[in-house]
């Protein structure tokens, strides 16, 4: 039961993940200026520096998200 505990976490970890580095992808491709470069900021930031952009641009991530990707979130990107 542990196991398959883990197993479900890492997969929506990894569905979430998938998720935000899609709407970077979008960002780039079909935002403004500065979404395009908060997304280029994004790629090249650490852990804890992703962290801080998604946090503080949640809204934008979200804007550039599909919509069933939405879903694995809830209201906010990082549940702390």
């Amino acid at each position: 039961m542990i196991e398959e505990t883990i197993e479900w976490e890492d997969m929506v970890q990894a569905h979430k993940w998938n998720a935000l580095h899609n709407a970077a992808s979008d960002m780039v491709k079909l935002g403004g200026g500065f979404a395009s470069a908060l997304a280029s900021a994004w790629y090249k930031a650490d852990k804890a520096n992703k962290r801080r952009i998604e946090n503080e641009f949640s809204d934008l991530f979200f804007e550039y998200m599909d919509v069933m990707d939405r879903t694995w979130f809830g209201d906010s990107i990082h549940h702390d």
